[in-house]
This record gives C-alpha cells, structure tokens and sequence, in this order.
C-alpha cells in the first residue's frame, strides 16, 4: 500500500509540475501518430489528471485483490514511465 500511496503522490507532483510549465495552453494534446502528430487534445487539467486518476483506479484495487504482491511495483513502473513518456511528448510537441 506505501508504494501505492508513493506512485500516487510523484504522479500528482509531475502534473502539477507540469501544469505550471505548461499554463499557458488550455488544450494538451492526448494522443501521438507515428509520425508524431496530434489526433486529439484535452483541457490542460484533464490531459495532465488522466494518468493520476486512472493509475488510482488500477492500483488501489490491486492491492487489495491481488494474491502476487510482485505486481504492484510493474504496475507503478508501469504507470510512472507512462506518465512520464506523455509529458515528455507534450514538452516535444509544444516546441515545435
């Protein structure tokens, strides 16, 4: 559960991060082509909330309905890496 609780809480912390980096936008992009163009965007506080939430939504109940305590930390590398690969995106994306 602390590592759950700790996953949570840098996810929160990246978005907030980011959410002051990237203030000056109200729509995020949200989904990348190959190429590296945008098919859709979201407002900023949605876009930078989704990981977070839904990491929340994958983790907690893990927890608690898991008998393989080895999946909570693939699960949070997992959602961490994700998180981070998307605001990495949208910083490379907001460049251009």
């Amino acid at each position: 559960m602390i590592l759950t609780a700790i996953t949570l809480l840098v996810l929160v912390a990246l978005s907030l991060a980011a959410d002051s980096r990237f203030r000056a936008y109200d729509l995020l992009p949200m989904q990348f082509g190959p190429t590296g163009g945008v098919g859709w965007s979201a407002p900023r506080a949605l876009a930078l909330s989704f990981m977070p939430v839904l990491s929340a939504l994958m983790m907690i109940p893990a927890v608690f309905l898991t008998d393989d305590p080895s999946v909570i930390p693939i699960m949070a590398i997992g959602c961490l890496v994700g998180h981070l690969l998307h605001l990495g995106l949208i910083a490379r994306h907001l460049r251009r």
